[in-house]
């Protein structure tokens, strides 16, 4: 199963590519394959958060911005380049942040069920 991300849908992202303060307007559409994700996390920011636009401007990211962050499987990770080679090395897994805007909670809502429909719980 696949996660389509669609362009358009007021959703912003980030991904570990990225310096952890840019964030992203989504304006293609991609998709995610589900078997290759490890962890999904839903939360909601508590406080309002400066980031920076992709043409090096800051704003700031509302409270009550809802986040849905993907964590790849280690299959899909990268080694930490700044340590020595072979001793102590360790992987960079891949994650994907979806920021959406408080106003945006249909966008949200919709996702969030699609990938909760996948999901038993015990």
């Amino acid at each position: 199963m696949f996660l389509k991300i669609k362009k358009d849908r007021g959703i912003s992202i980030n991904h570990n590519g990225m310096d952890k303060d840019w964030v992203h307007d989504v304006t293609s559409n991609f998709l995610i394959n589900v078997a290759h994700i490890g962890e999904i996390s839903f939360y909601t920011q508590q406080s309002e958060r400066e980031r920076i636009n992709l043409q090096g401007q800051p704003f700031n990211q509302a409270p009550g911005t809802r986040v849905i962050h993907l964590q790849m499987t280690h299959t899909y990770a990268t080694f930490d380049e700044s340590l020595a080679a072979g001793v102590g090395r360790r992987r960079v897994k891949v994650y994907y942040k979806l920021y959406f805007a408080p106003e945006n909670i249909d966008a949200y809502q919709e996702l969030r069920e699609a990938i909760e429909s996948q999901v038993v719980n015990l």
